[in-house]
Protein backbone atom coordinates (compact mmCIF):
# COMPACT_ATOMS: atom_id res chain seq x y z
CA UNK A 1 0.00 0.00 0.00
CA UNK A 2 1.35 3.46 -0.96
CA UNK A 3 0.79 6.37 1.37
CA UNK A 4 -0.16 9.82 0.09
CA UNK A 5 2.59 11.33 2.21
CA UNK A 6 5.11 9.13 0.35
CA UNK A 7 3.81 10.37 -2.99
CA UNK A 8 4.02 13.98 -1.81
CA UNK A 9 7.61 13.45 -0.59
CA UNK A 10 8.54 12.24 -4.07
CA UNK A 11 6.91 15.32 -5.59
CA UNK A 12 4.19 13.38 -7.39
CA UNK A 13 0.76 14.88 -7.97
CA UNK A 14 -2.17 13.01 -6.55
CA UNK A 15 -4.89 15.09 -8.20
CA UNK A 16 -7.04 15.03 -5.07
CA UNK A 17 -7.22 17.10 -1.88
CA UNK A 18 -5.11 16.10 1.10
CA UNK A 19 -6.32 12.99 2.94
CA UNK A 20 -9.06 12.17 0.39
CA UNK A 21 -7.39 10.18 -2.39
CA UNK A 22 -8.00 6.42 -2.36
CA UNK A 23 -5.92 5.45 -5.36
CA UNK A 24 -2.60 3.69 -5.37
CA UNK A 25 -0.81 5.96 -7.80
CA UNK A 26 -0.97 9.53 -8.99
CA UNK A 27 -3.95 10.58 -11.05
CA UNK A 28 -3.36 11.79 -14.58
CA UNK A 29 -4.81 15.26 -14.99
CA UNK A 30 -7.45 13.94 -17.42
CA UNK A 31 -8.64 11.16 -15.15
CA UNK A 32 -9.16 12.88 -11.81
CA UNK A 33 -12.31 14.68 -12.93
CA UNK A 34 -14.25 11.46 -13.56
CA UNK A 35 -12.74 8.88 -11.27
CA UNK A 36 -13.25 10.14 -7.72
CA UNK A 37 -11.82 7.07 -6.01
CA UNK A 38 -13.36 4.32 -8.15
CA UNK A 39 -11.69 1.07 -9.20
CA UNK A 40 -8.17 1.25 -10.70
CA UNK A 41 -6.34 -1.65 -12.33
CA UNK A 42 -3.28 -2.36 -14.43
CA UNK A 43 -3.68 -4.36 -17.62
CA UNK A 44 -1.71 -5.52 -20.64
CA UNK A 45 -3.36 -4.62 -23.93
CA UNK A 46 -2.72 -5.24 -27.60
CA UNK A 47 -4.24 -3.12 -30.35
CA UNK A 48 -5.16 -4.43 -33.77
CA UNK A 49 -3.41 -2.86 -36.77
CA UNK A 50 -5.40 -0.31 -38.75
CA UNK A 51 -5.67 -2.61 -41.79
CA UNK A 52 -7.29 -5.29 -39.57
CA UNK A 53 -10.00 -2.97 -38.25
CA UNK A 54 -7.98 -1.36 -35.47
CA UNK A 55 -7.77 2.31 -34.59
CA UNK A 56 -7.21 4.56 -37.60
CA UNK A 57 -4.89 6.88 -35.66
CA UNK A 58 -3.06 6.93 -32.33
CA UNK A 59 -5.21 7.71 -29.28
CA UNK A 60 -3.85 10.09 -26.68
CA UNK A 61 -3.05 8.86 -23.18
CA UNK A 62 -6.00 9.30 -20.84
CA UNK A 63 -8.54 8.73 -23.57
CA UNK A 64 -12.04 7.73 -22.60
CA UNK A 65 -13.22 6.63 -26.05
CA UNK A 66 -12.23 2.96 -25.79
CA UNK A 67 -14.73 0.81 -23.94
CA UNK A 68 -13.89 -2.50 -22.29
CA UNK A 69 -16.10 -5.55 -22.95
CA UNK A 70 -15.88 -8.26 -20.28
CA UNK A 71 -17.71 -11.61 -20.47
CA UNK A 72 -21.01 -11.22 -18.62
CA UNK A 73 -21.26 -12.93 -15.25
CA UNK A 74 -24.97 -13.59 -15.86
CA UNK A 75 -24.67 -15.10 -19.32
CA UNK A 76 -21.37 -16.32 -20.82
CA UNK A 77 -22.50 -15.59 -24.38
CA UNK A 78 -23.07 -11.90 -23.57
CA UNK A 79 -20.73 -9.05 -22.74
CA UNK A 80 -20.67 -6.31 -20.12
CA UNK A 81 -19.33 -2.96 -21.36
CA UNK A 82 -17.52 -0.78 -18.85
CA UNK A 83 -15.81 2.56 -19.49
CA UNK A 84 -12.44 3.69 -18.19
CA UNK A 85 -9.77 6.29 -18.83
CA UNK A 86 -6.77 4.40 -20.22
CA UNK A 87 -3.22 5.57 -19.53
CA UNK A 88 -0.12 3.74 -20.72
CA UNK A 89 2.43 3.64 -17.89
CA UNK A 90 4.91 5.31 -20.23
CA UNK A 91 2.39 8.16 -20.87
CA UNK A 92 2.51 7.65 -24.64
CA UNK A 93 -0.29 7.53 -27.18
CA UNK A 94 -1.97 4.19 -27.88
CA UNK A 95 -0.72 3.20 -31.32
CA UNK A 96 -2.61 0.87 -33.67
CA UNK A 97 -0.81 -2.47 -34.07
CA UNK A 98 1.10 -2.35 -30.77
CA UNK A 99 1.12 -5.26 -28.36
CA UNK A 100 1.89 -5.93 -24.74
CA UNK A 101 1.35 -2.32 -23.65
CA UNK A 102 0.97 -1.97 -19.88
CA UNK A 103 -1.78 0.51 -19.02
CA UNK A 104 -3.59 1.82 -15.99
CA UNK A 105 -7.40 1.64 -16.21
CA UNK A 106 -9.28 4.34 -14.25
CA UNK A 107 -12.86 3.04 -14.14
CA UNK A 108 -15.79 5.35 -13.42
CA UNK A 109 -18.38 2.61 -12.82
CA UNK A 110 -18.48 0.75 -9.52
CA UNK A 111 -19.32 -2.53 -11.27
CA UNK A 112 -15.72 -2.63 -12.51
CA UNK A 113 -14.77 -4.03 -9.09
CA UNK A 114 -16.63 -7.21 -10.01
CA UNK A 115 -15.40 -7.54 -13.61
CA UNK A 116 -11.90 -6.02 -13.67
CA UNK A 117 -10.12 -8.56 -11.47
CA UNK A 118 -6.69 -10.14 -12.03
CA UNK A 119 -6.82 -12.58 -14.93
CA UNK A 120 -10.01 -11.14 -16.43
CA UNK A 121 -9.82 -10.87 -20.21
CA UNK A 122 -11.56 -8.14 -22.17
CA UNK A 123 -11.85 -6.70 -25.64
CA UNK A 124 -11.41 -3.04 -26.49
CA UNK A 125 -14.27 -1.54 -28.42
CA UNK A 126 -14.35 1.70 -30.42
CA UNK A 127 -16.79 3.09 -32.98
CA UNK A 128 -18.79 -0.12 -33.27
CA UNK A 129 -15.92 -2.55 -33.63
CA UNK A 130 -13.34 -4.48 -31.62
CA UNK A 131 -9.94 -2.77 -31.90
CA UNK A 132 -7.91 -4.79 -29.41
CA UNK A 133 -7.87 -7.01 -26.36
CA UNK A 134 -6.34 -7.14 -22.92
CA UNK A 135 -6.03 -8.86 -19.60
CA UNK A 136 -6.19 -7.38 -16.12
CA UNK A 137 -2.86 -7.91 -14.37
CA UNK A 138 -3.59 -6.50 -10.95
CA UNK A 139 -5.91 -4.27 -8.98
CA UNK A 140 -4.14 -1.37 -7.37
CA UNK A 141 -4.37 -0.99 -3.59
CA UNK A 142 -5.95 2.03 -1.99
CA UNK A 143 -3.75 4.92 -1.01
CA UNK A 144 -4.07 5.96 2.60
CA UNK A 145 -2.68 8.96 4.41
Amino acid sequence: MVKLSTLREKGQRTGCPANTCRLSQTLPSRAHLVIDGSHVAEARISLSPTHAGGLRAPMASGGRSLLLNFPSLESPDRQRTIGAAIDPLEDAALEPGTSDVIVRLWFWAGEAQVYAVPGAQFTLWYAGRTVGQGIVLRVLDDVVD
